[in-house]
């Protein structure tokens, strides 16, 4: 799946050494023309949009990042965590599934918002 804005996910699934854990990770990248676009307005107007869609993200019980900040978003980052010993194939592909959701919702609402005429991209 690619965004709108020429970069793609990258997803991780990762086990950490000597932790119980399995981490699901996808991270959107952002080009240098959506950034320069998203920082064209004002720095209040940015946070605000960043700010609703960390609150949507919330409602698909998934962690996420946006790096370096909220006013600049280069990466976004979106995460599940799940424990090795509860693992199931339907735990896990819930898992990954909420991620990419969550991906998705990510990207089109930054593209409704900055790229407007151009379709979604699946």
């Amino acid at each position: 799946v690619s965004n709108a804005f020429g970069l793609g996910f990258f997803i991780d699934i990762i086990k950490p050494k000597n932790k119980p854990v399995l981490a699901i990770a996808m991270t959107i990248g952002n080009t240098p023309q959506f950034i320069r676009s998203f920082t064209s307005i004002k720095e209040k107007e940015r946070i605000r949009i960043i700010g609703g869609i960390q609150r949507e993200l919330l409602k698909f019980g998934v962690e996420h990042n946006v790096q370096p900040s909220a006013s600049q978003p280069e990466r976004i980052s979106i995460t599940d965590i799940l424990y090795t010993e509860d693992i199931t194939r339907t735990s896990f592909m819930g898992s990954i599934r909420r991620v990419k959701l969550a991906s998705l919702y990510t990207i089109w609402s930054l593209q409704q918002k900055f790229m407007p005429d151009k379709e979604p991209t699946p």
